[in-house]
């Protein structure tokens, strides 16, 4: 059987995460516009035909989709004899933290997907309706599916059945994150007691400055 990426429950840059919840959890909203998806291309480039990609974000629980990301990614599978299936919510409900001001989805979809590593599956969420944003890759997902993200290797690795082994290089250094009430993982960094009670510094192997890149400047 050919796994499902479901929830309700990539592009070529960096940008903040896309993080997103039904409005009616309260929480402020983060206001990432939705201009920067529209501005900066997440599509895969490809001069023989046309390809799009889930954004694994982490920093999303759920999944979720833009309707014109979705009318794309259906194009392209029914050329290959595949179609999507559409169904409206039981309860249609707005989205924060993505686009402008508050969306609405009311309906579902799963589209079929084809991965690199010749596999057939499935990608399921809500659609939002009016929207660019592409199918994000969340959390759930990852975590259900057991997924690992090798950020430097650009790559996702689903294991097998058994026991999973690790083996690190001398000089690793292993970061517990803990799950926030919001279900997203985050890494302490207030742990100042910790350094109370150890007399060596650590030296984390890629260097002790955490730092990311802005998105690039929109092309005129």
């Amino acid at each position: 059987m050919a796994p499902e990426f479901a929830g309700v429950g990539s592009g070529q840059f960096c940008m903040p995460s896309l993080v997103w919840w039904r409005e009616s959890r309260g929480i402020s909203n983060l206001d990432v516009a939705e201009s920067i998806f529209i501005n900066v291309s997440t599509k895969l480039p490809d001069a023989e035909r046309p390809r799009e990609g889930l954004l694994v974000d982490e920093g999303s629980l759920g999944s979720l989709m833009g309707d014109r990301w979705l009318h794309r990614v259906t194009k392209i599978a029914n050329a290959h004899g595949r179609e999507t299936e559409m169904k409206p919510l039981t309860e249609a409900f707005k989205v924060a933290g993505v686009g402008k001001g508050h969306q609405e989805c009311a309906f579902e979809a799963k589209v079929p997907i084809a991965l690199s590593c010749a596999a057939e599956a499935e990608y399921s969420g809500p659609v939002l309706k009016d929207s660019d944003v592409p199918g994000l890759m969340g959390l759930n997902t990852m975590e259900k599916m057991k997924m690992w993200h090798d950020c430097a290797g650009k790559r996702l690795i689903i294991p097998g059945p058994g026991e999973i082994t690790m083996v690190l290089p001398p000089g690793s250094v292993v970061l517990p994150l803990e799950k926030a009430p919001s279900g997203h993982h985050l890494l302490p960094c207030t742990e100042w007691h910790r350094l109370q009670q150890h007399a060596e510094r650590t030296r984390l192997p890629a260097g002790n400055h955490f730092y990311g890149d802005m998105p690039p400047e929109p092309q005129p």
